[in-house]
């Protein structure tokens, strides 16, 4: 993240890079993590990548991820996610 101007470009471009291989997206993840204020769209780009015609994901990896976000789990797109990488 220390190449991008602005951390919040980053977290723009996080909830539209479904299609990113999750091995690339993984270290900006795991960089991110450290804040809270990040993990809503961590969350996001999970779930975008999830769901994306050409999205790429690592289910063990992305569930171990999501264990660890302080994101609200009583909502519409947990639940689909969780049914979705289960």
């Amino acid at each position: 993240m220390s190449n991008v101007a602005r951390p919040s470009v980053l977290l723009r471009l996080l909830e539209h890079a479904g299609p990113v291989p999750y091995e690339l997206k993984e270290p900006v993840y795991k960089e991110l993590l450290a804040d809270l204020g990040n993990h809503e769209t961590i969350f996001k780009s999970i779930l975008y990548g999830a769901f994306d015609v050409y999205g790429k994901l690592d289910k063990d990896k992305a569930l171990k991820l999501l264990s660890e976000l302080n994101i609200d789990l009583d909502t519409s797109e947990y639940e689909q996610l969780m049914l979705k990488l289960k």
